[in-house]
């Protein structure tokens, strides 16, 4: 009786959260939702919850999972345009576009500008993540007003954006790492929430039942079917980032080459120190990327070297050039350099 009591609870709390929801949207608002875990905790379990609770309670509509997944960029976009308003959508592997270190990349700004731009879809959209924080600072501090960390299976708590002018941190992270200091995977829930309600962005705390078999069966499959397909086809992307390497890299041995060449041949120590970024000062070269020009280099020196002492021989007869002449000592390399030159 007393687990139907904390199942019941469960749905009555995740209820309230999609009645919170549909609250955001009749003020002619969209809601973004980030939740984070570690592996394997609950991400995708806690958001078909939350997606179906919406679609059946919100919408009055039947539920159909496979129409608001998403798994890259281009199904983000084909859900915002095409589904209609006020529907809800899983970004089930939100670190393919939202990750903070990919900032950088043509097609993440131009997802970070759409997500500005869709609040009169009135979208409920649920982003899953390993780490709330390693998402893109945009999508934290501009775009998401709530977010939901899963202790553990079955175990959340929610957090609000601290909106107060002008703030620093609208999240109060290192809050979160004054208060959690000594916690781990193996702390009592209990004890860890009690923890997270002392944090000044605490909103909400709840249990999630799983999700019931049967829509979880479907839920694996249509996952690795689309995971399957958008890794196949990245393999064109990623031969032409293998072409773009592959010229960067011949560009780079010609330099070193055109180098070392002379009556005074500039030293690797000195080919390094160039390969500098001017503002920072730190290297902007791989170690096995340096190295691999190098030795291609060292060897095309070596045999021309050779090539030619044997035709000075031919020509004169006279004493071989010793083909050791080549300083092949790596210079330029040094043990601090092991992860980049």
């Amino acid at each position: 009786m007393t687990d139907f009591i904390a199942k019941q609870g469960s749905y009555l709390t995740m209820n309230n959260v999609v009645k919170f929801v549909k609250k955001f949207q009749d003020r002619d608002m969209d809601f973004v939702l980030p939740i984070s875990s570690m592996k394997g905790a609950g991400k995708s379990t806690l958001g078909i919850q939350l997606m179906k609770r919406h679609v059946e309670n919100n919408l009055g509509i039947s539920f159909s999972l496979k129409d608001y997944l998403a798994y890259d960029n281009e199904d983000v976009k084909r859900l915002i345009n095409e589904l209609p308003d006020k529907s809800p959508i899983l970004c089930d592997e939100a670190a393919r576009f939202a990750l903070s270190e990919d900032w950088g990349k043509t097609e993440n700004k131009d997802m970070k500008k759409l997500f500005t731009q869709i609040r009169t879809k009135h979208l409920f959209i649920i982003m899953c993540a390993p780490d709330f924080f390693w998402i893109d600072k945009k999508y934290r501090n501009e775009i998401c007003v709530f977010w939901i960390h899963i202790l553990k299976r079955g175990y959340c708590v929610g957090f609000t954006r601290d909106t107060t002018i002008g703030v620093d941190d609208p999240w109060h992270r290192k809050e979160f790492q004054k208060i959690t200091r000594g916690t781990n995977i193996f702390s009592d829930s209990d004890k860890v929430i009690g923890i997270y309600r002392k944090h000044p962005c605490f909103w909400e705390e709840f249990k999630f039942p799983p999700v019931e078999a049967r829509l979880y069966a479907q839920y694996l499959k249509y996952r690795d079917e689309r995971i399957f397909t958008v890794n196949s086809n990245s393999e064109d992307s990623a031969e032409v980032m293998d072409n773009r390497e592959q010229k960067r890299y011949d560009a780079f041995r010609n330099m070193i080459w055109s180098l070392r060449q002379g009556d005074k041949p500039m030293k690797y120590t000195q080919i390094v120190n160039m390969a500098r970024d001017p503002t920072t000062g730190r290297r902007v070269l791989k170690v096995g990327f340096f190295r691999a020009a190098k030795d291609e280099v060292d060897n095309l020196i070596k045999s021309k070297l050779i090539k030619e002492d044997a035709a000075a021989k031919n020509d004169t007869g006279g004493t071989a050039v010793e083909t050791g002449a080549v300083n092949n000592k790596d210079e330029g390399i040094k043990s601090d350099c092991e992860d980049t030159v």
